[in-house]
C-alpha cells in the first residue's frame, strides 16, 4: 500500500475512533442528565408529600397548599405517590393508582417519624423517548460526519505529504541522471518535513559541491599531469639511449618532479573537504614564521621581508593549511616583487581579522584581476616559474576559513592581496 494511502487511512481512522468515543461520550452524558433531572424532580416530589402530610379522624391527608402543589407532577412524568401505615397499608394514593409493575418508574421512598412510609414514583417514558430520538438523530448524522471525515482525513495526509511528494520527485530525478542541482521547496513553518525538506537541500548543496570539487579535480589533473610526465619520460629516455648527461637529466627530474609535488599539493587542497579542524592557532607566529622562510627564498635577491602586526593572535583554524596559505602569498609576493620590499601585516579589528601582503613590483592588469585566483592562471605565462594554482589555494584555504580574498594595485606601484576573517558573534563579543 503506498505511503499516502497508509497515511490517510491512519488519519481516517484517528478521525472516526475520535467521533464514535465522543458519540458514546455524548450518549452517556445525555442518559446521565436526562437521569438527574427525573430523579431530582422525583426528590422535590417526595419533599412534597412529606412536608404536607397531615392527619385527620379518616388517616393521612395532604394540606391544601400541597394539594394545589402538587399539580405540577401530575402531568410531568405520570407522578404518582401514596402514603402506607407502619403495617404496609396503603393509606393515601396521589395522583392516581401507584403502579404495580415498577419497570419503566423511577421510585423513591421515605419513611417519617409518625411512622408513616411516602413512596413516590415518575415514569421512565419521556425519559426513554428521549434518549431514542438522541440515538435515532446520532444514528442519521453518523454516516454523513463519517464521509466528511473521510475525506478530511484523505486532504489532510495530501496536504502534509506534499512535501514528501516534492522530495520523493527531487530524489527521481537526481537518481535517474546526473544533475544534482535539483531542489525541494522547503516549508515556511519549522517542523519536521520542514526540517527533512532543508536537511535534504544541505546534503545535496554538499554533494554538488563535492562532484564539483572531484570534476575540477579530474579536469585540472588530467591537463595539467601530463605535460611534467611526458617531461620526464623523455628525459628518462635521453638518459638512458645516453643522448644526455645522467647529471643534466637528475637536475630536470629534480625540478620536474617539484612542479609535480606542487600540483598535486595545490590541486589537493582544491578538492579537499570545507570543513577543516578548528583548532587553536597562532595566527601571528604561522605569519612570522612564513616571513623567515619568505626571507631565506628571497636571499640572494636582496628583497626585503618585513612583519608588521602583534606578536600573537589567537585562531581557529587548521595550522598546516593556513601556513600553505601564508607560503603561497608570500611566494607569489617574492616571486613578482623583484625589488624593494615586502611588508606582510596582520590586523586585528572589532569585527575581523586582516592579512595583508604588499610587494612593490609592477602589479596587474586591471583587466585580469578576476582571473588570479582561477586554476592554472598565470599573468606572465612562461615568464616566471610556478604551477598557477598559488593564488587559487589561497582563495580556497580562506573560504574554508570563511575568509575573503581582495587584490588591489598600489600607486605609485605595487600590488596587494588582503584576507578577511570576520569574527564569530561570540569573538566579537570578547
Amino acid at each position: 500500500m503506498p505511503f499516502q494511502w497508509r497515511v490517510g487511512l491512519y488519519l481516517v481512522t484517528a478521525l472516526l475512533i475520535a467521533l464514535f468515543t465522543e458519540f458514546g461520550l455524548g450518549f452517556l452524558l445525555f442518559e446521565r442528565a436526562l437521569s438527574g433531572d427525573l430523579s431530582a424532580d422525583l426528590t422535590r416530589f417526595r419533599s412534597w408529600v412529606a412536608e404536607g402530610l397531615i392527619d385527620t379522624p379518616r388517616g393521612p391527608a395532604l394540606n391544601s397548599d400541597t394539594l394545589a402543589g402538587l399539580e405540577q407532577f401530575r402531568g410531568y412524568a405520570r407522578g404518582r405517590g401514596r402514603v402506607l401505615g407502619p403495617d404496609g397499608t396503603p393509606l393515601l394514593l396521589i395522583g392516581g393508582l401507584f403502579p404495580k409493575e415498577l419497570d419503566g418508574w423511577m421510585t423513591q421512598e421515605t419513611t417519617l417519624e409518625n411512622g408513616y412510609t411516602v413512596e413516590v414514583a415518575m415514569s421512565r417514558n419521556s425519559h426513554n423517548v428521549a434518549v431514542k430520538d438522541y440515538l435515532r438523530a446520532s444514528l442519521l448524522a453518523l454516516p454523513i460526519l463519517t464521509l466528511v471525515l473521510g475525506l478530511g482525513g484523505w486532504w489532510l495526509a495530501y496536504q502534509l505529504l506534499r512535501p514528501l511528494r516534492g522530495l520523493r520527485q527531487a530524489v527521481t530525478a537526481v537518481s535517474g541522471s546526473a544533475d544534482l542541482s535539483s531542489r525541494v521547496a522547503e516549508p515556511p513553518v519549522d517542523d519536521e518535513l520542514g526540517r527533512l525538506a532543508r536537511s535534504y537541500n544541505a546534503m545535496m548543496d554538499r554533494l554538488e559541491r563535492f562532484f564539483e570539487r572531484e570534476r575540477t579535480f579530474t579536469r585540472y589533473a588530467s591537463h595539467e599531469l601530463r605535460n611534467p610526465l611526458t617531461a620526464l619520460r623523455v628525459q628518462v629516455d635521453a638518459a638512458l639511449s645516453q643522448d644526455l648527461p645522467v647529471e643534466r637529466v637528475l637536475t630536470t627530474l629534480k625540478l620536474e618532479l617539484a612542479r609535480l609535488s606542487d600540483i598535486l599539493n595545490g590541486l589537493l587542497i582544491l578538492a579537499r573537504d570545507p570543513t577543516p579542524p578548528q583548532t587553536p592557532v597562532d595566527l601571528a607566529g604561522l605569519l612570522k614564521d612564513g616571513v623567515d622562510r619568505a626571507r631565506l627564498q628571497a636571499a640572494d635577491d636582496g628583497l626585503l621581508i618585513d612583519y608588521q602586526g602583534p606578536d600573537t593572535l589567537p585562531f581557529q583554524g587548521d595550522g598546516a593549511l593556513l601556513g600553505r596559505m601564508i607560503d603561497n602569498l608570500l611566494e607569489n609576493a617574492v616571486k613578482y616583487g623583484a625589488t624593494g620590499q615586502v611588508t606582510a601585516s596582520l590586523e586585528n579589528t572589532a569585527t575581523a581579522i586582516r592579512l595583508r601582503v604588499e610587494d612593490q613590483g609592477p602589479g596587474v592588469p586591471e583587466e585580469v584581476i578576476d582571473k588570479l585566483t582561477t586554476p592554472f592562471f598565470r599573468v606572465r605565462d612562461g615568464t616566471i616559474p610556478g604551477s598557477g594554482l598559488g593564488l587559487s589555494v589561497v582563495r580556497r584555504i580562506a573560504e574554508v576559513h570563511r575568509g575573503d580574498v581582495y587584490f588591489e594595485n598600489l600607486e605609485p606601484q605595487g600590488f596587494a592581496v588582503t584576507l578577511s576573517f570576520p569574527k564569530r558573534p561570540e569573538e566579537t563579543a570578547t
